[in-house]
This record gives C-alpha cells, structure tokens and sequence, in this order.
C-alpha cells in the first residue's frame, strides 16, 4: 500500500453519520427494515451521493461493519454492488475506495442518455394509450407536491419513477435496459444540478411539458422536450463538476 493510499481521508477513525440513529437522513431510517445488505448498500450509496462520503475516501470492510453493527459479509457484497455503479474502486486486502468525479465521465453519460433518452420519449408519445396518459397525469399531480418541499432526495426520486414509467410504454425491454443503467451511473452528477427551488421547478416544467406532447402524440416534440431537459442537467451539473474539480 502506497504513502498516499495511507494518507488519504477516510482513515481509521473516520465516521460517517451512521451512529447516531437521530442524526440519520430520513431515507436511512426507512432502508433500516429491508435486508441486511440492501440496508448498508442503500444507506453507502445514500451518504456518497449526498456527498456525506466525499469523493477519493476509502471506506474499510472492518471500520463499516463496526459502524452498522453487521459482518463484514453485507459490507462486502454492498461494496460489490457499489462498484457495479461506479460510485467505488476496489481494493483488494485494503477497501473500497469512492470514485472521484469526472467530467469526461459525465459528458460521455449525458451523451449517450440524449440520443437513448430521446428516442425513448418519442416512441412513447407514438404508443401511449389514453388510459397510460391518464395514470401519468395523475403521477405528475403527485410529483408537484414535491416541488415546493425541500426533500429533494424525494423529488429526484418520484421524478426518476415518472420518467422510466414513460419510458415502460415504449415496450422495449433493452432500451429500458440501457436507460436505466447510464441513469444510475449519472446519479451522482444529477445532485449538483438542483442546487435551488428554482432548479427545482425548472424541472418540473420540463416534465409537464412533455406529457402535453404524449397526450398530444406530438413524438418529435416529446424527443426535443426530453433532450432539452437532459442538456440543460448537463449544463447545471457540468458547472458544478467544473468548480469541484478546479
């Protein structure tokens, strides 16, 4: 193990938030009734995308099972399941160790979601039935209680389930597929750009925006609305990437 690898953050002794049951975010609690590993997984990738765990920190199998009064077991397969994401490197016999940012990563993602993403949105307004477009209706209403809440885990949350249910009514499994897996490896990206209320509304907009053009059938529009949603997350996040990584 080399000098810097020792010096890093997140040596023996560091502790995240976790000791403490009324300290924790509110999420935390809620994960606390699932699996044994589903609960360290979910409540480790919670803390790094909040950045609580702050980018290049190593976490440590011994210091994290201690943490959550749990084996090492869970906290290994949890570590597994974070680098499946990207959101840890692995080292053996030492830890895992939290991905930094990328903004070459970040591009890369953002590309790749605007061509998918888009022509996600566009058969779906080609194939959307008036019953589908009803129960999005009704999920969008829901969604704008959120907007002005500060829970913005929540927000991101049902905001992201919208989304993918639009996305559910192309029928193709492997687009789908692909979506999901570039959303999840964006996530930590999409945190910076909601940095205000305003940021927050200005997504919502988006989104009635393009359930307006599904009801209309209006597939270029819906394409165009979703690609302009997903460049204006690149150019909020991307500055907040640029800042950190200067």
């Amino acid at each position: 193990m080399s000098d810097s690898q020792k010096g890093d953050r997140g040596g023996p002794g560091r502790r995240w938030p976790v000791g403490s049951v009324a300290s924790w975010p509110k999420i935390l609690m809620e994960l606390e009734s699932q699996s044994v590993h589903d609960w360290v997984y979910a409540s480790l990738r919670h803390m790094i995308l909040y950045n609580i765990i702050k980018p290049g920190e190593w976490l440590r199998q011994k210091d994290v099972s201690a943490q959550f009064q749990v084996s090492r077991t869970p906290v290994r397969e949890a570590f597994r399941t974070l680098k499946q994401e990207g959101l840890v490197t692995i080292v053996p016999n030492y830890g895992a160790r939290v991905s930094q940012l990328s903004k070459e990563e970040f591009e890369e993602i953002y590309a790749l979601r605007i061509g998918i993403e888009g022509l996600a949105a566009r058969i779906t307004a080609q194939r959307a039935t008036p019953e589908q477009l009803r129960s999005l209706r009704a999920q969008l209403a829901s969604l704008e209680q959120l907007v002005e809440g500060s829970d913005l885990f929540q927000y991101l949350k049902q905001e992201w389930q919208f989304r993918i249910d639009c996305y559910q009514l192309t029928g193709r499994a492997r687009l789908i597929e692909r979506v999901i897996f570039l959303r999840e490896h964006s996530e930590r990206y999409i945190y910076l750009a909601y940095n205000a209320k305003t940021k927050v509304s200005e997504s919502f907009n988006f989104h009635c925006r393009l359930l307006a053009a599904f009801e209309e059938h209006e597939a270029a529009q819906a394409e165009a609305i979703i690609q302009e949603a997903l460049r204006w997350t690149l150019k909020n996040a991307g500055t907040a990437v640029s800042s950190i990584l200067t």
